[in-house]
């Protein structure tokens, strides 16, 4: 009789010898998902019997998992702000510092757009979707866009907006370079994060990131900071006076982005995550 700590062991042994990191807690988060229980739950049912679907399921998954794709994508599923949102192959995965800067986004917010009337929002780069959606959720007042180059990363922000049934008729999805789709004017805040990788860094990424997760969501081209010097001129156009700009980026890139910004922009936030590292500019439109 083959149990779940049979599995288990079966599992990560397996994991190790392909040199996959962390193969203990990626072992447990996709036996768990097969078994249909919570993480902290499955050394209670070690000594229960697996059927042999499941022990199947298992094998299949270990083995993508040892050709290092993600367990994020295997899943199919993350949690990101207490939901669970649809990921896969063509979109990045939602990180917890994305998480952490949205939530302090979502808190100044007010501070600066009339959030009790009508107002406009685009996530550019929105990939998955979850931040334009977790904006919409939050402020039941906010029509947005989702804006993105690949269509891959669009048919998971569509999938997603299932996730957030509150945002139903206020969210629309476009696909399109930056914001070659927006009219002048049309926007009280425009979020982004967009790739912030710096090219000759990109090799030296995570198996996990550089061989499964795309491109065009990761290369920043040859400093990091490429797609922020089209989107902050973008920015100006499609900002109305008042409105804001906010990014994610990454760690050392605070001053480059603030010179890069154009003298209409004044920075009102900015943000650094839980450890220390520089993660959110926001600009206000003069």
């Amino acid at each position: 009789m083959l149990t779940v700590r049979d599995l288990m062991r079966e599992m990560i042994a397996r994991l190790e010898e392909a040199g996959v990191s962390e193969p203990r807690p990626g072992a447990s988060l996709l036996l768990s998902a097969i078994l249909n229980v919570e993480r902290g739950v499955l050394p209670l049912v070690y000594a229960d019997p697996v059927t042999e679907e499941q022990a199947c399921i298992a094998r299949d998954w270990t083995a993508r998992r040892c050709r290092h794709e993600p367990v994020q994508y295997i899943l199919g599923l993350w949690e990101f702000a207490g939901r669970k949102v649809h990921v896969g192959p063509g979109a990045l995965i939602p990180r917890p510092e994305t998480e952490e800067w949205l939530d302090r986004l979502t808190n100044i917010i007010p501070n600066y757009i009339s959030v009790g009337e009508p107002w406009a929002f685009a996530d550019i780069g929105t990939g998955t979707g979850i931040i334009g959606l977790n904006l919409a959720a939050r402020f039941p007042t906010a029509f947005g866009l989702l804006s993105d180059l690949s269509p891959a990363a669009l048919g998971w922000a569509k999938r997603n907006l299932g996730v957030f049934p509150e945002a139903e008729g206020r969210v629309g999805l476009v696909q399109g370079d930056l914001t070659t789709m927006l009219r002048s004017g049309a926007l009280d805040l425009l979020v982004s994060n967009p790739p912030y990788i710096a090219r000759e860094e990109m090799a030296g990424l995570m198996r996990d990131v550089r061989e499964w997760e795309p491109a065009l969501a990761l290369d920043g081209g040859a400093a990091g900071v490429e797609p922020y010097r089209r989107l902050l001129a973008d920015a100006l156009h499609v900002v109305r006076p008042g409105g804001l700009i906010a990014v994610e980026h990454g760690h050392g890139q605070r001053r480059a982005l603030l010179g890069l910004a154009a003298p209409g922009l004044e920075p009102v936030e900015i943000f650094s995550d839980v450890v220390g590292l520089e993660r959110c500019l926001v600009w206000k439109k003069k």
